[in-house]
């Protein structure tokens, strides 16, 4: 059947992208995955260049040209909303950070870790075996599973076959010359016969 191929290669795709994040997250030596160090290091450099001004012991005001935050470092908000959304410290927390010298990672919400993304990969997706073995119910292989309701639709129906993605269209080359099958005027080795030799 061709939905069991489909549903079988979307397994398969599944397995290998597991296994291969699977095998990323074990081999990373840093906390926080490629990506997520990439950005988080681009917003140190940023926040190195803002002016922090402490309100209180986990409070600050950090000014940043014409976007300055207010930022609470106890329960990791932050006046500008990217902290509170995202849950990665924004340039005005990181800055703040700085300040104090309170490691940036403690920051960062738990599931931007390298612990999380080994979580969310560490299922395993088995094969579902031959379909011989399977242990179909008895209700359920007398189940006769009828087409959709099909209402027709105005027009000429349509009578060619709808071609699948990937699927090679063969055109047929006409020769405008000899008007010959599989080649066109510029390969054309027909002899047009001339007045002369008529």
């Amino acid at each position: 059947y061709p939905i069991i191929t489909l549903v079988e290669f979307q397994r398969y795709t599944l397995q290998t992208w597991f296994f291969k994040r699977r095998t990323l997250a074990m081999e990373s030596n840093k906390p926080l995955p490629i990506k997520i160090e990439k950005k988080l290091e681009d917003r140190i450099e940023a926040a190195k260049t803002l002016i922090v001004q402490p309100l209180s012991h986990y409070e600050f005001y950090v000014i940043d040209g014409d976007r300055d935050g207010q930022v609470n470092l106890q329960t990791k908000t932050c006046s500008c909303r990217r902290f509170d959304l995202t849950g990665l410290p924004c340039t005005h927390a990181l800055a703040a950070t700085l300040s104090r010298r309170i490691n940036p990672y403690s920051l960062c919400s738990w599931y931007y870790t390298v612990d999380a993304w080994l979580c969310s990969y560490a299922e395993t997706i088995y094969p579902v075996g031959n379909e011989k073995e399977w242990d179909v119910p008895d209700n359920i292989s007398r189940r006769m599973v009828e087409p959709p309701p099909y209402k027709p639709k105005a027009g000429r129906p349509k009578t060619k076959r709808t071609k699948s993605k990937g699927e090679k269209i063969i055109m047929q080359r006409h020769c405008s010359r000899c008007s010959g099958k599989w080649h066109n005027r510029a390969t054309c080795t027909y002899m047009i016969p001339t007045a002369s030799n008529k």
